[in-house]
């Protein structure tokens, strides 16, 4: 995963990888939370991470992109908003910092009412339990992400070249669910993406960890609808309370299915 450009390499010009990426997001966002202890610097410090996915991604896609036909990713496409998604604490609190400030009040009434909906139906189900249900994320608004400039790490590290495919996970959850075992057909998502997400987030757990802060981590709806009905959620999360434990994500994928589903695949 060495891109063929400098902007995405630390400073020290190591190899970038995973390790390496979690270790700058790390950096970046330990030193944020330790200078500003602040509901401020809590969304900072996730800016300061995610900018190492945006700055490895960009200089690798277009590598990665050549690999196989070209992303099918584009705006008005939201298969991929219809499953659970995983983010970090001081995501939902950045995530709810900007909805505060930028949406309007009656927008900002149907989000909670979109959120109130989708987490009575969805909370402490599974990744397959959620698809299951087929219902788009609660961010969603005619057919685009209303808090794209702030989504959420794992958002930033799926992309697709066949959006056929993604309709039909999006459709047909009961049969990725009874393959899970097995290869799917195609695998048109590539690695990469995930790979620096994953290592980004790694970053911003062990900040927090470090700084004393929570880290486990959280349902993206549950999170939210939490964050967005407690006005100083970051000054209590600064404190130390477990102000996300109700919206801790599942350990198991098979949480919230059904009794007859949860057996080995054929």
């Amino acid at each position: 995963m060495n891109p063929p450009s400098e902007p995405a390499a630390a400073a020290s010009r190591r190899p970038v990888t995973p390790a390496t990426i979690a270790e700058e997001s790390y950096r970046a966002a330990a030193a944020v939370i330790a200078a500003e202890r602040t509901p401020a610097g809590v969304a900072r410090m996730v800016r300061e991470a995610v900018a190492w996915f945006e700055r490895v991604w960009t200089a690798i896609r277009g590598q990665v992109e050549a690999k196989g036909p070209p992303f099918a990713c584009r705006a008005g496409c939201a298969w991929c908003c219809n499953q659970i998604v995983t983010i970090a604490p001081a995501e939902a609190i950045a995530i709810a910092q900007h909805v505060r400030a930028t949406f309007s009040a009656d927008d900002l009434a149907a989000l909670k009412s979109r959120l109130v909906s989708l987490d009575d139906r969805a909370r402490g189900l599974g990744a397959f339990a959620r698809g299951l249900l087929k219902t788009p994320c609660a961010f969603l608004v005619d057919g685009a992400c209303s808090v794209y400039e702030v989504r959420p790490v794992r958002c930033r590290g799926v992309m697709s070249r066949d959006v056929g495919h993604c309709r039909w996970v999006a459709e047909n959850p009961d049969l990725v669910y009874a393959w899970r075992d097995r290869l799917l057909p195609t695998n048109p998502y590539p690695p990469e993406p995930g790979v620096i997400a994953d290592a980004v987030l790694s970053g911003i757990a062990t900040a927090a960890r470090d700084a004393g802060l929570a880290f486990t981590a959280l349902e993206l709806v549950a999170a939210l609808r939490i964050a967005l009905d407690t006005p100083d959620i970051a000054e209590r999360y600064l404190a130390g309370e477990p102000v996300f434990a109700a919206a801790a994500r599942p350990a198991s994928a098979d949480a919230g299915l059904p009794p007859h589903m949860v057996q080995a695949a054929p």
